[in-house]
C-alpha cells in the first residue's frame, strides 16, 4: 500500500496545475478561499495529499484504500498521456500537414502555370493583332496574386506567392 501510495505523490509531482485542479475536484477536495484556480502547483499537491490521508484514515480496511488508490492511479493516467503516444500522435499529424501542404503547392505551381500560360498567349495574340513582334506599351502582363493559407505548429499563417520562383511574403 505504501508504494501505490508513494507512486501517486510522485506523479503528482509531475502534473500541471490544470491537472492538479481536475484532480482536486475528482477527489472532492475542500475546495480553498477563492477556489483551486487562486492556488499554487504547491498547495494544490498538498491539498491532494491531505485529502488522500482523511480518506485512508475514514477507510474500514487496507483493501478498500489500496483499491481507492489504484482508482486514483488509472485516473492519473488518463490525465497525462503516455510521452511515446504523444510523439507519434505529434509525428503522424505533422506527415499530414505536409503532405496536405505539398498538394497545396503542386495545384498553386499548375494553376500559376496555367495564368502565366494564358497570360503568354494573350500577349501573343494582342502582339501579333497590332502587326508586329513587339506588343504596345500598354499591353502589360499581371500575374495576380495567389494567397494560401497555411497551418503550421504555431497556428494559422498566410504566405502570398507574387511568382513562381521568387517574393515570398510571410503576413
Amino acid at each position: 500500500m505504501e508504494e501505490v501510495r508513494d507512486e501517486v505523490s510522485r506523479i503528482l509531482l509531475t502534473l500541471e496545475e490544470r491537472e492538479l485542479i481536475s484532480l482536486c475536484e475528482h477527489l472532492k477536495c475542500n475546495a480553498p478561499v477563492g477556489g483551486f484556480a487562486s492556488k499554487t502547483r504547491r498547495t494544490l499537491n498538498r491539498l491532494v495529499e491531505t485529502t488522500l490521508d482523511e480518506i485512508e484514515e475514514d477507510e474500514e480496511s487496507a483493501e478498500s484504500y489500496q483499491q481507492y488508490l489504484q482508482h486514483v492511479l488509472s485516473y492519473l493516467a488518463s490525465l497525462k498521456p503516455t510521452p511515446g503516444e504523444t510523439e507519434a500522435e505529434i509525428v503522424i499529424q505533422e506527415t499530414s500537414e505536409l503532405e496536405k501542404l505539398k498538394m497545396q503547392y503542386q495545384k498553386l505551381q499548375q494553376q500559376m502555370e496555367e495564368e502565366i500560360g494564358a497570360l503568354e498567349e494573350k500577349i501573343k495574340r494582342k502582339t501579333q493583332a497590332a502587326g508586329g513582334d513587339t506588343a504596345p506599351a500598354s499591353v502589360t502582363a499581371k500575374v495576380e496574386q495567389i494567397t494560401i493559407s497555411l497551418i503550421d505548429l504555431s497556428g494559422p499563417q498566410q504566405i502570398t506567392c507574387i511568382s513562381p520562383t521568387t517574393n515570398f511574403q510571410k503576413r
